[in-house]
Parts: structure tokens; C-alpha cells; sequence
């Protein structure tokens, strides 16, 4: 098998193709040891995960917000491409993204027996019932407590401002404990066919719910503002984002934001336990040998850092997110530093399982060589793209923002890790800012917005009544 010997493998695999174990989890940011290493934090499988693994260190999103991070994942499309920019953009409506074979049918249409469990696509914008039935073999998928379930009502702030965290027991009522119980099953299985087998951990999307154990790991007393926290962040800002914040400085004059961060973390430590009895189930099965492991959070997430609490900006915080492979006789315990994008996977699995090629152009480009060590640097920056006409261009040391509106940012990762010293305007960094800008795209869709399948929208508008997301806490949302 040409993987097999691209991995110099000792020994071949009796299966005729690898299986693939995809899962995704939501809104989990780069606090992790094995990335920021928020002080503190207790991840112990994903520390664990490291050591068997690849980890990349600088992975990006397509668009740091659900939506057009897992519609650009799935279709290999970005967004300036497809035009699904935010949540309300809907796949159905993108005649790029519609037409385009999505990553689970093209395993499906290799032979693949495809499973589907959890979050995936985002719930107010998936393709229709029909090509969802198509695409999977087996689903059973639990979604609807993601951010609408009665643990919402938990430590309300009052109007417009945040509710929906704390303790919550016992774990069962959390969609996550269901379906992970349901991979764990369909691992047990013998199969006659290679799986391409989907889970997406809903924690720790908001609301910050989660059993009292995981609070008990982050005392109140121990925490602080994160490491990426500075009073005047926003003072060097183009436009209206230099007077941002309000709410969020709000919350942290209430004392809120400890509460508020001590609640992420306790379900990133939940999610943590989710994904670790994936991980388990897998290396108790049949399968352990022969199956690729691809472990994603969908984009960053700001807990006060530029007085901002939730995500949609073009910063680091919110753009950066956790990506690692497992590869059956592969390299372990590596860390790649050079910048990656989520748009890479669907390149990267069909070649790692020789798939063939799918009809649209795919953005992203294969990790392979790099995961091999064939290679050190992938070929071009990486771009994530925010509202139309706003994009952030990242290499291996120079984060470029421009806006819609003309705003510039440029930061100096070497230098300046946190972003809180603006250089745009400075003109001795002009040259850094004209090379960075050639990966602008000179051309962008506009916003499909949402679907006009009948009854949809009213849907849509009782799902938002109740939605507790923290989506915007700034005083602006996508950049």
C-alpha cells in the first residue's frame, strides 16, 4: 500500500484501505498544555493523545466562527469562495458548496461505510435531509441540547448579557455522554467495509455548562485574567474596534469573567474526558492497528483577551484551533509549528486513502509531506476569511489583517505572541505588509444568506429566542 511504504510501515496492513476516526470538537480554543498552556488547565487524553500523534502547533480555521470553519472543512471550499461567511449563510445556498462532494461522500462513494454521531455540520446550516441520508450509512446524532437544552437558565447576568453557565449533573443529560456512548458501540463492531466514523464534542461550546467534578479541577481562587489579557489591547485598532469591548469590561468590573472563565475551562476538561473515551474505545477494538485519527476544534474562542468573549474576530485567540493525526505506524510525539489550515484535511485524507479526486478545486493543500517529514514548510500563508471582504493572512511569524472597511492590523509573533502591538502603521513593516497582502483573494462571494426552504426561517427565529451562544460580547461581532 503506497502509505504504508510512504511511512516505511514494517508491515503491511490485511486491510485493503484505513479507516478513519474524524472528530470534531466545538469551540475549543488553544488554552491546551500541549498548545498556550493556560495555567492550570487539566487535559490529560489530549496530553496523552500528544504522545502517540502530530500535533500542529499553528493550525487555523477557514472562518473562525461554526459555520464557515465546518462548511469550508467539509466542502474543501473557503469561504470567500462559497460565500457561507457566519452562521446564517446556509450550505444550500452556495451554489459552490452544494455542488461541491463533501468529505464524507467521497468516502462513501470509495466504499467506505460512513457514521455520523454529534456535531458536524453546523445545526442552521446543513445540506437537506435527502443528501445528509446519502451521505451517511448510520447516524445518530444528538444535537439539540448543544445551547438549547434547560441548563441554560444556570446564572443569568440580567438583559443582554450572558447566562448559561455552571454546575450541571448528573452527566447523562449532556448530548455528548450519549454519543460518545454511541461511537463507543459502533467501535465494538466488526466491519465488512473501511469506516469513515464522525464525532463532534459539543463542549465546550457554550452554554458553560458541566458535572461539578470538572469546576472542582479550577478553584475560583486560582484563576486570573489569561496570559493574553492587557488593559489597552483595543487603544492601537482601526476604526470602531479601538473603542470595543464595553461589554466584556463590564462583566470583569461585576467580577463575572473568573466565573465566566472557570466555566470554559471545566468543560474543556469535560470535552477533554469525552474525547479520551473515544480514544479508548478505539485502542480496545479490533481497529486499534489500522485506523487514521483526525482530532479538530472547529476555531479559537477569546475569554477577555482583547475584550472579547466569544469568537468571529481575525486574531489569533479566535482563528487558532487544536488539529493532530494519528497515523498507523507514523511518527509520535511531533509537534509541526508550521502554519496549517483546516482546509488542509480534505486534501490530506484523500491522499493519505487514496481517494479519488472530487470535482471542485479544492483550497487546502495535502499535509502529507509534512506529516512524513518530507517537507517543512507548506507552500503559501495560511487564510482564514472573516465577514466578506475581510480576511487575516498567517505565516510563521506575521499575522496581517485587513478589513472590509480598508482597517489594517499586522502583529509580530515572534516579538508579540499575544497581538497587542498594532505595526500596520509603521512604515518600516510596508514590505512585510505587501508580500503578506499578495495572498489577499482578489475576488470574494458575497453572504448567500439563508435558505428559503419553506418554513425554515421561522425555525430558525424560534432557535434564536433561545439561544444562549455567547457569540458577540464585543461591541462589534465579525470583523
Amino acid at each position: 500500500m503506497a502509505f504504508l511504504v510512504a511511512l516505511a510501515v514494517v508491515e503491511a496492513s490485511s486491510y485493503k484501505s484505513f479507516n478513519v476516526l474524524f472528530i470534531a470538537v466545538d469551540d475549543l480554543n488553544d488554552y491546551p498544555s500541549l498548545l498556550q498552556d493556560f495555567p492550570g488547565i487539566q487535559t490529560p487524553n489530549l496530553d496523552k493523545f500528544a504522545e502517540e500523534s502530530i500535533t500542529f502547533t499553528n493550525a487555523h480555521c477557514g472562518g473562525p466562527i461554526c459555520n464557515p470553519s465546518r462548511t469550508s472543512l467539509l466542502t474543501g471550499l473557503a469561504p470567500h469562495v462559497t460565500g457561507v461567511y457566519d452562521n446564517g449563510d446556509h450550505w444550500t445556498m452556495s451554489e459552490e458548496a452544494n455542488a461541491a462532494v463533501s468529505l464524507p461522500e467521497a468516502f462513501k462513494a470509495a466504499g467506505y461505510t460512513t457514521y455520523w454521531a454529534g456535531k458536524l455540520y453546523h445545526p442552521l446550516s446543513t445540506p437537506y435531509q435527502a443528501r445528509l441520508e446519502a451521505t451517511w450509512n448510520e447516524t445518530g446524532t444528538n444535537v439539540p441540547g448543544e445551547m438549547w437544552d434547560g441548563s441554560c437558565t444556570i446564572a443569568p447576568f440580567g438583559p443582554g448579557l450572558p447566562k448559561g453557565y455552571g454546575v450541571v449533573d448528573p452527566p447523562a443529560q449532556f448530548p455528548d455522554v450519549a454519543n460518545v456512548a454511541l461511537v463507543r458501540s459502533w467501535l465494538k463492531q466488526q466491519f465488512d467495509a473501511p469506516f469513515f466514523m464522525s464525532i463532534g464534542i459539543i463542549r465546550p461550546h457554550s452554554p458553560f455548562t458541566a458535572p461539578k467534578k470538572y469546576f472542582d479541577l479550577y478553584p475560583l481562587d486560582t484563576l486570573s485574567n489569561p496570559p493574553g489579557y492587557w488593559t489597552d489591547d483595543l487603544k492601537d485598532l482601526p476604526g470602531k474596534r479601538a473603542s470595543g469591548g464595553k461589554k466584556v469590561r463590564a462583566l470583569r468590573e461585576k467580577g463575572r469573567m473568573k466565573e465566566i472563565l472557570q466555566a470554559y475551562l471545566a468543560c474543556v476538561s469535560f470535552a477533554d474526558d469525552s474525547i479520551g473515551g473515544v480514544l479508548r474505545a478505539l485502542e480496545n477494538s479490533a481497529h486499534k492497528d489500522n485506523t487514521i485519527i483526525f482530532l479538530w476544534a472547529d476555531h479559537g474562542y477569546h475569554l477577555g483577551e482583547k475584550d472579547h468573549l466569544g469568537k468571529t474576530t481575525l486574531w489569533e485567540q479566535s482563528t487558532r484551533n487544536l488539529l493532530m493525526v494519528k497515523l498507523p505506524g507514523g511518527r509520535r510525539g511531533i509537534k509541526i509549528d508550521e502554519p496549517v489550515s483546516l482546509l488542509d484535511i480534505f486534501p490530506t485524507l484523500l491522499e493519505l486513502c487514496s481517494l479519488p479526486a472530487v470535482p471542485q478545486n479544492l483550497s487546502g493543500e495535502s499535509l502529507v509531506d509534512l506529516m512524513v517529514g518530507r517537507e517543512e514548510k507548506r507552500s503559501a500563508p495560511v487564510l482564514t476569511d472573516g465577514a466578506a471582504g475581510s480576511h487575516t493572512v498567517r505565516d510563521t511569524r506575521w499575522r496581517y489583517i485587513r478589513y472590509a472597511d480598508g482597517g489594517e492590523e499586522l502583529y509580530d509573533h515572534e516579538k508579540d505572541p499575544h497581538e497587542w502591538k498594532n505595526l500596520a502603521n509603521d512604515p518600516v513593516y510596508s514590505n512585510v505588509i505587501a508580500e503578506l497582502k499578495k495572498w489577499i483573494p482578489s475576488e470574494f462571494k458575497a453572504p448567500v444568506g439563508p435558505t428559503s426552504e419553506p418554513g425554515f426561517e421561522e425555525w430558525r427565529t424560534a432557535r434564536k429566542e433561545t439561544d444562549q451562544n455567547f457569540i458577540v460580547f464585543g461591541d462589534y461581532s465579525h470583523p
